[in-house]
């Protein structure tokens, strides 16, 4: 089922929308991409076009994390954590 913009607007006008894990976290000022990379949610969050999170990726300093983890520059803790 889809909602149309006016039935979202009323969900969340009215309190009817769940705030995520992943708003919750991007609401704080000093979240670290780790925190959010950890998320069971991030799949979903994505998938759904989470634009609070969108935002946070395109940042310089997050997508330059991203490519570290990518190219291999910053190394996880451990290898059980870098794969979910």
């Amino acid at each position: 089922m889809v909602l149309k913009q006016y039935e979202l607007f009323f969900l969340d006008r009215f309190g009817f929308h769940n705030t995520s894990s992943i708003d919750s976290l991007l609401d704080k000022e000093d979240v670290s991409l780790e925190a959010i990379l950890d998320e069971d949610e991030l799949l979903q969050e994505c998938k759904s076009q989470n634009t609070r999170l969108i935002d946070y990726f395109q940042r310089v300093d997050v997508l330059k994390r991203l490519l570290g983890y990518v190219t291999g520059e910053i190394e996880g803790e451990e290898e059980s954590r870098r794969f979910k």
